[in-house]
């Protein structure tokens, strides 16, 4: 059943004929919908580097759907970004310059200086599809609005609506 199911994900991600990736998908998500460690091996293609493939991921996670596409996601965010899901980038240029000049005698020395001119970009991810995703899934188990805004407490909702 394992290689089944690592072969229906495979197809769901890599292959090229849109309809038997589509039929490869659905076997997989019901397969996953059954099985916890499949959905674990799904989550790391969503770090591929081809963006239509970890599309293509995602996608198979969304249609297995529940608690554990839930909590593999949360898991996968939280790896990624820590609590803050922020970066920045500065762009500058440093400009070296002759200040002054120490005397010494008959000897010239320089006095070297330098600056900085440049910008400073700093973003902050606001929203994500899986975190949308994510949301959907929590108020389809029942969350109360309290636990969807805050994510600290998505898995342990999980955990607890898991042990019903």
């Amino acid at each position: 059943r394992r290689t089944l199911t690592r072969a229906l994900g495979y197809a769901a991600v890599k292959e090229d004929d849109k309809a038997q990736r589509a039929a490869a998908r659905e076997a997989w998500a019901k397969l996953a919908r059954e099985d916890d460690a499949a959905v674990d091996e799904m989550v790391p293609a969503l770090d591929m580097q081809n963006v239509m493939e970890a599309g293509r991921a995602f996608e198979a996670l969304q249609a297995a759907g529940g608690a554990g596409v839930v909590e593999a996601l949360v898991t996968k965010i939280t790896e990624r970004w820590g609590k803050f899901a922020r970066s920045h980038i500065l762009i500058a240029t440093q400009r070296s310059y002759i200040a002054d000049y120490d005397v010494s005698g008959a000897v010239y020395d320089p006095v070297v200086k330098s600056y900085l001119t440049g910008v400073v970009l700093d973003t902050q991810v606001l929203e994500v599809i899986i975190e949308t995703y994510i949301v959907e899934q929590l108020r389809a188990l029942g969350a109360d609005p309290d636990v969807i805004r805050m994510p600290k407490l998505w898995k342990d909702f999980i955990h607890k609506k898991r042990g019903e």
